[in-house]
């Protein structure tokens, strides 16, 4: 009794009264949105901008309450004002199956995103006018785009109600144009920009895989038994290889200990790189190159595809304004003469569909000019990279002495016989390489099917011609050196003489590539 007799004197705890969760501002909207229709044909989706005042992300959902307007938005979310895009655009199409007048609402709810609170209900109204032709111009079963009609060229004797309903049949078909001809060449123009964004991507991983293929490798597992070191020795040179011999000799001969030093000092020695600085330095250089010919051809792209981008962008969105908002002007006019029977002036109609035809043109032009760029791709990328690995070959000919590989030609010189009807013609087989084994397998590969005028300026090349009005002709081109002759023999000396070395090696140049 004593406690319950307390209870009366304690304070009784007070129940937490739930706070409302806070309800989203409501949304800025456009104006209503007033269509001109044909029964039958809907038109191309209008946009009406949503922007969001809240400072927290709000999800949105839309809904027509009359079936002849379809709606999409191009986001389920729409941003805080933090963030700073906090707008989205809700997409309207008018699409009437009965001729006259409808109206409806866009119901928009909005609520915080993650959150189940309150929702704002928002309405924009929605009104279309629409008109069911008597003679409409079917779209081509096969799905081709509808022929544009000349009104410029058609008579002009002709009714005012002809006139508007020839004119409101013409207007009323340039959203299936447009669907047809844009729709298709944005998807595949689409897929043209993922694969040059490809392709640009795969050039570099490329150039970057073959500039580390150049790099010197240092690896364990490369280290040789001792008689590899003394192979490697006799490399070095007579004098320097028994120099090291004979002071290990003599090591051994005094202390074993010292000897097997010595022995090691001598294994350490032949396995030593002693081309490490340059391969390094044209490791370097490769990869200095490799990033410059990366960074160039990313440019060259950029440059000759945006402008591309931002004509195909312009072109659309006229074509665009025309099939919709102009179209729909004149519908709206056509059909208002069409009631009133009254004196119908078709000019602005003709001059709309001239523009449309002028606007698809353009898009084409610039499809097509997107296209050529995709086409002309890949070979500028296999020749960016071919410029690359030629100029790294220079680079290592003329700044050091670690690879400097002979290409040897052999072929025939015909100075005009009768067996070439009197023409001057060379044939030359395969060209023999050597000394080029400090490069990498790809560089190797590279370098057995480049053409003579691409060596010119990296190896030292040899070519004997036999010619057969008789004797022969031996020409040498030397790495930072003009062509000279090595051997003159029998007749055909006279006619390379008179010509120059200079002379024959253009000639050669020329002719086998």
């Amino acid at each position: 009794m004593a406690f319950e007799d307390a209870k009366k004197y304690l304070p009784t705890p007070e129940k937490p009264v739930a706070q409302p969760k806070e309800k989203p501002q409501p949304l800025e909207l456009g104006r209503s949105m007033t269509f001109n229709g044909v029964v039958g044909r809907p038109s191309l989706y209008i946009p009406t901008k949503l922007t969001n005042p809240n400072s927290k992300a709000i999800s949105v959902h839309l809904r027509s309450t009359n079936p002849d307007f379809h709606v999409r938005s191009s986001s389920e979310d729409i941003e805080s004002t933090h963030d700073g895009d906090n707008t989205a655009d809700a997409f309207v199409s008018y699409d009437p199956r009965h001729a006259g007048t409808s109206r409806g609402v866009l119901e928009i709810e909005t609520g915080f995103t993650g959150e189940a609170g309150p929702q704002t209900h928002q309405v924009l109204e929605l009104e279309g006018t629409a008109t069911a032709l008597e003679h409409l111009t079917t779209a081509p079963a096969d799905g081709s785009p509808r022929a544009i009609p000349d009104l410029d060229k058609q008579p002009k004797g002709m009714s005012p109600r002809d006139q508007a309903t020839r004119d409101l049949d013409a207007a009323s078909g340039l959203a299936d144009t447009y669907r047809a001809v844009v729709g298709a060449g944005d998807a595949a123009t689409t897929d043209m920009f993922r694969k040059i964004g490809d392709l640009t991507t795969e050039f570099g991983h490329r150039v970057e895989e073959w500039v580390h293929g150049e790099l010197p490798k240092e690896e364990e597992a490369e280290r040789s038994p001792a008689w590899k070191a003394l192979g490697k020795l006799v490399g070095l040179g007579v004098d320097k290889g028994l120099e090291l011999l004979e002071v290990g000799t003599i090591a051994t001969a005094v202390v074993g200990f010292v000897a097997d030093q010595a022995f090691d000092a001598i294994v350490d020695h032949g396995l030593e790189d002693h081309g490490a600085k340059a391969k390094k330095a044209h490791g370097a250089a490769a990869m200095e190159n490799g990033a410059e010919a990366v960074a160039a051809v990313s440019s060259r792209v950029t440059n000759r595809i945006t402008p591309l981008a931002v004509r195909l962008a312009t072109t659309r969105a006229v074509a665009r304004r025309l099939a919709t908002a102009d179209a729909m002007q004149r519908e709206g006019v056509a059909q208002a003469k069409l009631h009133t029977g009254s004196s119908y002036e078709h000019v602005t109609t003709a001059v709309l569909m001239n523009d449309f035809r002028d606007a698809l043109d353009r898009y084409n032009d610039a499809v097509r000019a997107i296209a050529s760029t995709f086409t002309q791709l890949p070979s500028s990328l296999e020749k960016s990279f071919d410029d690359l690995r030629m100029n790294y070959l220079k680079m290592r000919a003329h700044k050091s002495s670690d690879m400097t590989y002979r290409i040897q030609y052999f072929g025939t010189w015909d100075l005009g016989s009768e067996a070439s009807n009197g023409r001057e013609t060379v044939r030359m087989f395969d060209p023999v390489i050597s000394g080029y084994s400090g490069l990498s397998e790809e560089m190797r590969e590279f370098v057995v099917h480049r053409k003579l005028s691409s060596f010119a300026d990296d190896a030292d090349i040899s070519v004997q011609l036999e010619c057969k009005q008789g004797g022969g002709v031996m020409i040498e081109k030397k790495v930072g050196k003009e062509p000279t002759f090595n051997e003159l023999v029998g007749n055909a000396a006279i006619q390379a003489a008179i010509r120059s070395p200079q002379a024959v090696w253009k000639f050669l140049e020329e002719h086998v590539g």
